[in-house]
């Protein structure tokens, strides 16, 4: 995504395009212990310009805890934009389920982040969304996820399992590369060679592209792969 871009409706049709998802405006329920959320100044945003989504553009609290408001302003936060929470010291934060697009280097090098559950409304994960989140130990990706970009998850050293959900189409160059702890892949469904990095790119460590794809050379094989430590080279389908 282009820097210091201005979320918009044109913006808005041309990621549809590419990854295929519906952006229809849907409207948010907003809780009524609405003290549960943090407040709304924690935040700068900017709104689409037809007025009717939110778009997270940087975080500027303090907490360590962060549970992200469904709405701002009256309006559904749909995007979390570049960088918004990039080198945030944050230790957990909750991504509300009107979200559906997790923009580039969204939280880079929040070292101190151990989990995170992308919910079902996430359709996108861009590139470097989640990079170099070194103490990042515990990723549940929801089930519309379509797309997980370029170097999405790479260097994110404390990670030991990953589940790709059935709804994944395309994984980018490098998603998962240095993730050096990683001993566990679940494959829930399939995704075409030319959907998934190859070569010299390496989307996970080793051998496991190829081991995907051993009975088909079309598309990969469902189930769960794993590794026996994280200095082994070998991956093996269980």
């Amino acid at each position: 995504m282009k820097k210091n871009f201005v979320l918009g409706v044109s913006l808005l049709v041309l990621v549809c395009g590419l990854v295929s998802i519906n952006c229809a405006t849907k409207p948010v329920a907003q809780s009524a212990n609405s003290q549960q959320y943090d407040s709304e100044s924690d935040f700068h945003v900017e709104k689409s310009r037809d007025g009717k989504l939110i778009m997270i553009t940087k975080y500027v609290g303090s907490k360590q805890t962060v549970n992200i408001p469904p709405t701002i302003q009256g309006l559904p936060v749909f995007w979390i934009g570049e960088g918004a929470f990039q080198y945030k010291p944050i230790v957990s934060i909750t991504i509300p389920n009107s979200v559906e697009v997790i923009d580039y280097m969204a939280f880079s090098d929040c070292e101190n982040l151990t989990s995170i559950t992308i919910p079902n409304s996430v359709r996108v994960i861009d590139v470097g969304a989640f990079a170099s989140c070194t103490n990042l130990a515990s990723v549940i990706i929801g089930n519309s996820v379509t797309a997980i970009g370029k170097l999405a998850f790479a260097h994110c050293t404390s990670l030991a399992s990953i589940t790709i959900p059935k709804s994944v189409t395309q994984i980018g160059d490098d998603a998962f590369y240095g993730c050096h702890g990683l001993t566990s892949v679940k494959f829930e469904g399939t995704i075409a060679s030319d959907k998934f990095s190859k070569g010299e790119v390496w989307t996970f460590p080793y051998d496991l592209r190829d081991k995907f794809y051993t009975t088909d050379k079309a598309k990969g094989t469902p189930g769960t792969y794993t590794r026996t430590n994280d200095e082994s080279e070998t991956w093996t389908k269980q």
